[in-house]
């Protein structure tokens, strides 16, 4: 009994543990190429860009099913409360049920309406039909067209993925650039809160003016607002990252590269490549749509040829022998009789006021429009390719300018914290030097970010960025 009751207890301790550590939030330490890769695989666009293939892909087999027999059953019971008339009473010449030699009497006058014969009260059947495409040249192509729908539906998924990556590097870059702004802040603030508690000591001492602390006591103020408002930005940057990758919010998410060693690599780099823009892939594909739409036009004219195939049988309620109305005898086999045909439909349109044509025609002028949008979107992107070479390699020299002026701002920085500290130095020298260093830190840091995004937007130009 001590023993189970112990186990037990056990049990629900570590069940608990799990529940807990189940509602802690997942921490994810990433690079940007893991981030990218997440995205690719949690992101709401290229999940809608994905199921839009597997849509066309459904396409194209719900084209070719029109290919194979289509086979439908029926059945119908009908019920006439009023049975038509189909030969006037007159007609009959007064011929009862003995037949037309002698009149009706009596008995004989009680037989079935003959209108019963042709039209009985209760009727039933059931059948099947099979019909098959034999000859249609729109459905031919149409198969075609359903392949290359599929094709679009491809590139539009590696548009997608390219969009999706140069948003996914540009977030992380800010987020980068972000947190080594709040470290330098976060440096210079322990810096500048030890030299603010020296200097007051001072001040009381009787060692240094009043001027001397307010200075330092205005530049700690100043770094300490810019360091809480940097933390919120850095927080800002990070909610939008997952929002790129389509990570919850909730999730805690560290960045593991450096964008020191990010610098470093993006000077070194090489950017001779280019590939084949998957946006002329896509017109391309539409144009090819296009001529097929335009095609499929014209062989509506020609003709289209189905076999089709019946069978079932008819009943009806009524008694065999006396032919009037009796619902429970359709259960009698003899009141019900197989059928079978077979046959061929031919169907042709040699004219139809020219809509078809008309409608070719108008396929026909989109093609022109997708060559005119595709030289210029050569065009386009030829001076994109310029545009941006041109500023990455500005911005590869500005980023070479902005670190040597960032290190001498940092040299010139430490220096003047030594001179204030032994007393040959002024805490105005110190406090612009730290506003030097800071700015020249936010100058690098942005250079580098400017320098990151300016080669995603080249290998975006010079189609390398992402490529299936």
């Amino acid at each position: 009994m001590s023993r189970n009751f112990y186990i037990s207890l056990l049990a629900l301790l570590l069940s608990g543990g799990y529940l807990q550590a189940q509602e802690q939030p997942a921490t994810n330490a990433f690079s940007l190429e893991e981030c990218v890769e997440y995205a690719l695989n949690h992101q709401a666009d290229v999940k809608n860009a994905e199921l839009s293939v597997k849509i066309a892909e459904a396409r194209v087999r719900e084209i070719s099913g029109l290919g194979f027999p289509q086979i439908s059953a029926e059945g119908n019971l009908m019920v006439n409360p009023v049975i038509p008339q189909t030969i006037p009473s007159s007609a009959l010449g007064g011929m009862g049920a003995g037949g037309a030699d002698q009149p009706a009497t009596g008995e004989e006058q009680a037989g079935p309406n003959i209108n019963e014969l042709f039209n009985p009260k209760y009727k039933s059947d059931v059948n099947v039909t099979a019909n098959q495409l034999i000859f249609d040249g729109t459905f031919f192509l149409g198969l075609k067209a359903a392949q290359v729908y599929k094709d679009l539906a491809s590139k539009q998924l590696t548009q997608s993925k390219v969009e999706r990556v140069a948003a996914v590097a540009s977030a992380y870059y800010t987020v980068l650039v972000t947190q080594e702004n709040l470290k330098i802040l976060e440096q210079n603030y322990t810096t500048i809160e030890k030299l603010y508690t020296e200097t007051k000591a001072m001040y009381e001492a009787g060692m240094v003016e009043q001027i001397e602390q307010d200075r330092i006591e205005v530049t700690f103020n100043n770094i300490k607002v810019q360091k809480e408002r940097v933390e919120q930005m850095f927080v800002v940057t990070k909610n939008l990252l997952k929002l790129q990758i389509g990570m919850d919010q909730e999730d805690e998410l560290t960045l593991s590269e450096d964008l020191y060693q990010l610098g470093d690599k993006i000077v070194s780099s090489d950017n001779n490549e280019v590939n084949r823009r998957i946006e002329l892939d896509i017109l391309d594909t539409q144009y090819r749509l296009n001529d097929m739409e335009r095609k499929s036009h014209m062989l509506g004219y020609a003709p289209k040829v189905f076999a089709f195939a019946s069978a079932g049988y008819q009943g009806f309620g009524r008694n065999p022998m006396t032919f009037e109305a009796d619902f429970s005898e359709f259960s009698n086999s003899d009141n019900w009789f197989g059928f079978a045909v077979v046959g061929a439909t031919i169907k042709w349109t040699p004219f139809d006021g020219l809509m078809m044509y008309r409608k070719a025609q108008q396929s026909k002028l989109a093609s022109l429009q997708i060559e005119n949008s595709r030289a210029l979107l050569n065009q386009s992107i030829e001076v994109e390719r310029s545009q941006y070479q041109i500023a990455y390699e500005t911005n590869l020299k500005t980023l070479r300018i902005q670190r040597k002026n960032m290190e001498v701002a940092k040299r010139v920085y430490d220096i003047a914290q030594v001179k204030f500290k032994e007393g040959v130095g002024s805490s105005l020298e110190v406090t612009n030097a730290e506003q030097a260093y800071t700015q020249a830190s936010n100058s690098y840091f942005a250079a580098i970010y400017d320098a990151l995004t300016a080669k995603v937007n080249l290998d975006k130009a010079n189609g390398v960025l992402y490529t299936e």
